[in-house]
C-alpha cells in the first residue's frame, strides 16, 4: 500500500516549487507514510497526500522543539583599539582651525602622555583660500613650533581626515602644494628635527 501513496505524493507535489530544509526530515517522512499505511490497513481510513505531508511537517516541527538546544556562546566583549606604544618623551599636539571668508584662526595645544598641558599657541591669518588650507597651515605651524620647543617625538592630531591621509601618504595636493611640501620637508626629510612623528586623524579633539 505504501507504493501507491508515494507515487501519489510524487504526482501531487512534483509541480510545487522546491523548499530547502536543513534538518532530519526524511526519517519522519517515512514514519508518516508508515502511519498512513497502518490507518489504511487497520482502520480502513485512507489519508490524502496533503494530509500525510501536513502530518509530516507537524511532526518535524514537534521533533525539533523537543531537541535540546546547544548552549549559545556568550558574545565576546568589544575592546577599543589600543594606541601604539610611544616613547615617554612623546608630545601630543591637538590642532584646530576655523575659516571664514578668507580669514582663518589657528590654535595649537601641546600635552604630554598624561594630558598635562605643556604649551599653546594661536594666531589669525588673512588670505587663506579654503578650510582645508587652514587645516594644512595649522599642521605646518605645529611642526615649526614643536621644533622651536625642541620636541623630538611628536604625535599630531587633526580632525581633517583627508589632510592626514595626504600627509601620511606623501601626496602633494595641487591646491595645497606649497604648504604640503613644507610639511613633507619638516617631517620626512633627512634633516627633519623629529626622531618620531605621527599624524593622527582625531574626530573629537
Amino acid at each position: 500500500m505504501t507504493q501507491p501513496l508515494v507515487l501519489l505524493l510524487k504526482r501531487r507535489f512534483s509541480k510545487s516549487p522546491p523548499v530547502w530544509y536543513c534538518g532530519k526530515f526524511f526519517p519522519l517522512d517515512l514514519l508518516d507514510l508508515e502511519t498512513a499505511r497502518n490507518k489504511l490497513m487497520f482502520e480502513k481510513r485512507s489519508l490524502s497526500a496533503q494530509e500525510v505531508m501536513v502530518q509530516s511537517i507537524t511532526a518535524m516541527k514537534e521533533w525539533e522543539l523537543a531537541q535540546p538546544r546547544p548552549p549559545t556562546a556568550a558574545p565576546k566583549p568589544m575592546h577599543a583599539p589600543r594606541s601604539p606604544n610611544l616613547p615617554p618623551s612623546t608630545v601630543f599636539c591637538n590642532s584646530d582651525a576655523s575659516w571664514k571668508k578668507g580669514s582663518a584662526g589657528l590654535a595649537l595645544i601641546f600635552t604630554d602622555q598624561v594630558t598635562t598641558e605643556l604649551a599653546r599657541k594661536s594666531i589669525s591669518l588673512d588670505h587663506v583660500t579654503s578650510p582645508v588650507m587652514a587645516e594644512a597651515l595649522v599642521i605646518k605651524g605645529a611642526l615649526l613650533h614643536a621644533a622651536t620647543l625642541n620636541y623630538t617625538h611628536i604625535c599630531l592630531r587633526s580632525d581633517s581626515q583627508v589632510l592626514i591621509r595626504a600627509i601620511s601618504q606623501r601626496k602633494l595636493m595641487t591646491k595645497l602644494f606649497g604648504v604640503l611640501s613644507g610639511i613633507d620637508s619638516l617631517a620626512f626629510s633627512p634633516s627633519s628635527p623629529f626622531l618620531l612623528y605621527l599624524f593622527v586623524f582625531n574626530l573629537v579633539l
